[in-house]
């Protein structure tokens, strides 16, 4: 073992990397210690994650005192020179629009797995704005009435520059008076991920 880790820190090979895991697993054989699985430490807050990223980066640690000899992201392992009792990693991933369950997969030199599962709701594209009704009175005041929908929550909306009061939710609803002094109106409503529509509406 020490002639090696001596090799390893001279010149690192794949050879020696592979020879180093094997009288590691003997040595743990020998100790007849059970052992624990890997621990996986994702640096993700929550397990659910709603995100815009393109890419979206999965990272975090694992270690063990068995030594972590594998890790799997989406069943595609992450490169590694070899085992060690600690291992920090982060791997970018093209996600598609939708909903993504994502399983971080380890194990030890002896075999014992560990897994965590992340699920990301990957939203890129803006809230649904839906018109209900607009109407023009005696007077020139329009009314327009109508909802905003995002799975990922809307949290703003404005019509020619004025914010709108809301109730933030995955579906609002508005009703509005505007004098009708221009040809058209724009509409901007934003989800709470930072995704915005846009919509001109001709009067």
């Amino acid at each position: 073992k020490d002639e090696l880790e001596l090799s390893l820190s001279q010149f690192p090979s794949s050879k020696a990397y592979f020879y180093l895991d094997r009288v590691r697993k003997k040595l743990i054989e020998r100790e007849g210690k059970e052992g624990d699985p890997p621990k996986i430490m994702l640096d993700h807050k929550d397990e659910e994650i709603w995100t815009r990223d393109d890419p979206v980066v999965v990272s975090g640690t694992v270690e063990n005192e068995q030594f972590v000899s594998g890790i799997t992201i989406r069943e595609k392992p992450v490169f590694l020179d070899g085992s060690k009792s600690r291992i920090t990693f982060k791997e970018t991933l093209q996600l598609a629009q939708g909903l993504h369950p994502i399983a971080v997969e380890a194990q030890n030199l002896m075999g014992k797995t560990a897994k965590k599962t992340l699920l990301f709701h990957v939203d890129r594209e803006g809230p649904l704005i839906t018109f209900e009704a607009i109407e023009t009175d005696d007077s020139g005041l329009i009314t327009i009435r109508g909802s905003v929908y995002d799975e990922a929550q809307v949290v703003s909306l404005t019509i020619q520059g004025r914010v709108v009061p809301l109730q933030k939710g995955a579906e609002v609803f508005f009703a509005e008076r505007i004098l009708g002094k221009d040809k058209s109106l724009e509409f901007v409503a934003e989800d709470r991920l930072g995704n915005e529509t846009r919509a001109e509406v001709t009067l």
